[in-house]
């Protein structure tokens, strides 16, 4: 049980998330298919059932994603100075 919280604790502590094989390597497990089937069970309850598109601007533990799109700089600005 101890090494299920281990992975849920790196999985939601880790901004890029973790893989099956770095599992298996930090958590010292027998095969990646174990690990694999870990990160699969545990990726498949974080699913939201009615999967709808997020709107609007989004802030997700301090990455913004979305909002106002920088302008083009340099040769391909739209702008002649």
């Amino acid at each position: 049980m101890t090494v299920w919280f281990a992975v849920a604790w790196r999985m939601v502590g880790d901004k890029i998330g973790i893989s099956a094989t770095q599992v298996q390597r930090e958590m010292e497990l027998g095969s990646i298919q174990t690990a694999w089937m870990m990160l699969h069970r545990y990726r498949s309850v974080m699913v939201r059932p009615s999967r709808d598109k997020l709107r609007g601007d989004v802030e997700v533990d301090e990455t913004l994603l979305g909002g106002v799109e920088p302008g083009v700089r340099g040769r391909g600005s739209q702008k002649n100075s």
